[in-house]
């Protein structure tokens, strides 16, 4: 397995999420995946609710592409969603264009995959992993969660979710700083979870609890990998 894969792989895992990301990641063979550029595929959410997933695959000598994420078959979320994953990709292409291809440079790799899905009559949300590798000790990673009020489709923001718990953003960061506290001991860098709006920017709904996610090194080290706080919906 790549070393960006496995990577990928031990994220998810250590999320603890890994039912679509880990799982469905690693059931999908080469072969699967080679087989187009960009594909679909019809899949059942954990809510019952039909959802195709949608593929990017594209490999070359410079840089290798896989990507899988979910739509709806709803436009206003589908391009939302289709809309951050081919920029992202897009991003990508244009930074490996930008460096110099030096011989027996290891090849630069894109993967994303996706989790923490949720779609009821009220929200729809999931959480989107990126791994991009440009060289270096090891690749580095990205959790974008992106969350739909249903039908209209309409973006829910912070202050959406916030509103979910039924706590001020103070309050929410009193409870993340003490569970990660006590979760990472002297390893938790509690500037990571203070009371802004870019620490607890990345969130999912479900149909019970709103979950905040910090990416790596936001409030621990790398090894500790990224971490997430999950607080029950009052309403």
């Amino acid at each position: 397995m790549r070393a960006a894969a496995m990577y990928l792989l031990v994220l998810l895992l250590g999320l603890g999420i890994g039912v679509w990301g880990a799982t469905y990641y690693l059931e999908q063979s080469r072969e699967e995946a080679e087989a187009g550029g960009a594909g679909e595929e019809e899949v059942s959410a954990d809510e019952g609710v039909s959802m195709r997933i949608a593929t990017i695959f594209d490999s070359g000598e410079r840089y290798h592409i896989e990507v899988r994420y979910p739509q709806f078959g709803i436009e206003a979320v589908d391009s939302v969603i289709r809309e951050r994953v081919e920029r992202s990709v897009n991003e990508f292409r244009d930074g490996v264009a930008e460096i110099d291809d030096v011989p027996e440079m290891p090849r630069f790799e894109y993967l994303a995959t996706f989790d923490a899905v949720y779609a009821g009559p009220d929200f729809a949300s999931i959480l989107l992993y990126i791994s991009r590798y440009m060289g270096g000790a090891h690749p580095g990673a990205e959790l974008v969660g992106l969350n739909f009020e249903m039908p209209a489709g309409r973006e829910l923001t912070l202050s959406d979710a916030l509103a979910l718990t039924g706590m001020s953003l103070s309050e929410v960061a009193d409870v993340s700083r003490a569970e990660l506290a006590g979760t990472l001991g002297e390893s938790f860098f509690p500037e990571g979870a203070a009371p802004t709006p870019l620490n607890y920017g990345t969130f999912t709904v479900d149909a019970d609890t709103v979950t905040f996610y910090f990416q790596e090194y936001q409030v621990a080290p790398y090894a500790a990998g990224p971490q997430k706080v999950s607080l029950p919906r009052a309403r």
